[in-house]
């Protein structure tokens, strides 16, 4: 097993009819680190299944420590899974607060707004059929 930055990465055995498969970070959901009484210390979580994967259903997986490791693998895949997070937080927060205007609309907003020259923090868009002396703020910028 590797872990990287962005996924875990399983590799089996050779001679295996399984060859390996990868787990991206960012698809993992309700992963829990576990200490049973009688057993081997374990990570489970779930994953959705991925598109082109042939798999339609939530794939529930459990990695189990037996022979240890347990104290150097869980700080590197809990601040990596919370780096990864955030990172897709933010992307999330960007995507969402700046919603491109269409260029076309921006252009003729551009061309056809006027600005008061004795209060120039406000821009006046002329509506359709309002005559220009009319005109309602549409915007307030800020101050120089």
């Amino acid at each position: 097993m590797y872990l990287s930055t962005l996924r875990l990465v399983v590799v089996c055995d050779q001679g295996s009819s399984f060859s390996g498969f990868d787990m991206p970070l960012a698809t993992l959901k309700g992963e829990k680190f576990n200490q049973p009484i009688f057993g081997a210390n374990n990570l489970t979580g779930a994953n959705p299944p991925l598109g082109g994967s042939g798999l339609e259903e939530q794939i529930k997986w459990c990695i189990s420590f037996r022979n240890g490791g347990v104290g150097t693998f869980l700080p590197f895949f809990f601040r990596l899974l919370g780096e990864m997070r955030q990172r897709m937080s933010a992307q999330q927060q960007q995507q969402s607060s700046a919603e491109p205007v269409p260029v076309v609309i921006a252009q003729s907003m551009v061309q056809q707004a006027f600005v008061d020259p004795s209060d120039p923090t406000k821009f006046y868009l002329p509506q359709q059929q309002t005559p220009v002396a009319q005109a309602k703020p549409i915007a307030q910028a800020s101050p120089a």
